[in-house]
């Protein structure tokens, strides 16, 4: 056959009018050679031909070139508005719906004009887009997770909370834990190219404040998991320093052979940035989670972050607990401070994943010493009380009992603070102002190589 006789003569069938059923008789490949001339031209009026095409034909030969054209030429040549039909979107995207089911093979360009389309189009309501739309969040890679995630901010401002929060949580495999590991490993090392994407929806300003009840959980879930994957990442070579540690030291080294989380690691190597630090996808959560504390702290009532407390309660890392503890702490040392603040306090420090953690330990007193300064005498005696009756090492609990004023103490408890040695009773710090890292010249080293002075040896 002439290739470029057989091209004239579909240009000229595009320019007639449309004749019923000529689509029908051609093969796959020359409906896609006729579509793909009918995208250059704009030519509109053989839709009809186009929409009447047999479903078996996309799972036929060419049909990822037939399904990317016929999609192509009826969102893009036949749709004069940026909102196309809600028929014609609907039967698109649930044939490609099927064929990611079937694991076909998806153009990026055809998905990214799918994308477009349905965000435009504001059709969530129907169940085959929304399926949709959480498949190809889960599929997700790193060519489309940056438009998935610029979707789910469109659908955040269009109001869609459920779903966008639904999208996200497949985008970071938050409910599939078999294959977030890898995804999350990457991430929390700072190694991830679309981290930035992720973490920009949690940390719009007042986005978690204004939008907990759906985003709340997803927030402290990702926080946790990338607390952990960082974890793991470092393990093997935590091992190895305790390993040497423990020969210079001629000590036997056990405990080490697997991974286990640690929930008690210090907030300033996982939620409070220090200076050193860069931007990283665990301390911009984190900024989140405490603005968000902070302006439920500002609220009349104690209802909203009752919630948030519960949730850094339930995913057990003391980091998380200490950033609504510490925001607290800054409210009732403010002018700004209400008497639900005091309650709240008194409430956290009765509970043992706070009155027993010995990470908290700075942040738990600072804490403390607030309320006692407001606090009334039973309020004083429970505080007292919770303390004597904690489990915690005796040299921790001498150390938080010189923090009441003595005429609350019993006699031995005054003579044994007394007899402490000084280090036993250290002085509390704020974890926010006590770096564990400390950057900068540790002598006074010259800055520049002072010239040999003397005679060369």
């Amino acid at each position: 056959m002439n290739q470029g006789a057989a091209r004239d003569a579909m240009i000229v069938l595009l320019e007639a009018p449309c004749i019923p059923n000529t689509m029908k008789a051609l093969a796959n490949q020359t409906v896609v050679e006729l579509l793909t001339f009918a995208v250059s031209l704009g030519v509109q009026h053989w839709r009809s031909e186009v929409t009447s095409l047999d479903e078996s034909r996309f799972t036929g030969d060419c049909e990822d070139d037939l399904h990317a054209i016929v999609v192509d030429y009826e969102l893009r040549t036949c749709c004069v508005s940026a909102r196309p039909a809600d028929a014609t979107l609907e039967r698109l995207v649930d044939r490609d719906l099927q064929r990611c089911q079937a694991e076909k093979p998806r153009r990026i360009r055809t998905f990214r004009l799918l994308l477009e389309k349905v965000v435009a189009s504001g059709q969530f309501a129907s169940v085959v887009i929304r399926d949709w739309l959480l498949h190809v969040s889960a599929a997700s890679g790193q060519y489309t997770m940056s438009d998935v995630c610029e979707a789910i901010g469109k659908l955040i401002d269009g109001g869609e909370l459920m779903l966008s929060n639904a999208m996200f949580r497949s985008v970071v495999k938050l409910d599939k834990p078999e294959q977030h590991k890898e995804l999350l490993a990457t991430m929390a090392n700072g190694r991830f190219l679309h981290g930035r994407d992720c973490t920009n929806l949690l940390t719009r300003p007042d986005f978690l404040a204004d939008n907990f009840a759906p985003w709340g959980d997803t927030a402290f879930e990702l926080l946790a998991a990338l607390i952990q994957a960082r974890q793991k990442s470092d393990w093997p070579y935590n091992v190895l320093f305790i390993q040497s540690l423990m020969k210079d030291l001629e000590e036997p080294s056990y405990g080490h052979d697997c991974f286990t989380v640690n929930y008690e690691q210090d907030a300033r190597l996982t939620t409070i940035r220090q200076r050193h630090d860069e931007e990283h996808p665990v301390f911009e959560i984190a900024i989140a989670i405490d603005k968000a504390a902070i302006a439920f702290l500002r609220e009349s009532t104690d209802s909203r972050f009752q919630v948030q407390m519960r949730k850094c309660i339930d995913v057990k890392f003391t980091a998380i607990i200490s950033i609504p503890l510490l925001a607290l702490l800054d409210r009732l040392n403010s002018s700004a401070s209400q008497t639900w603040h005091l309650d709240q306090a008194m409430r956290l420090l009765s509970l043992p994943d706070v009155l027993e953690s010995s990470s908290l330990h700075d942040s738990r007193r600072l804490l403390r010493m607030s309320v006692l300064t407001k606090s009334t005498t039973e309020q004083t005696e429970q505080l007292l009380y919770d303390v004597r009756n904690a489990v915690i090492s005796d040299e921790s609990r001498l150390c938080e009992l010189s923090d009441f004023d003595e005429s609350h103490l019993s006699a031995s408890e005054r003579e044994q603070i007394f007899n402490a040695e000084s280090f036993l009773l250290s002085a509390v710090s704020d974890p926010r102002e006590n770096p564990l890292i400390r950057t900068g010249r540790a002598f006074n080293v010259p800055a520049k190589p002072q010239p040999r002075t003397g005679p060369i040896q």
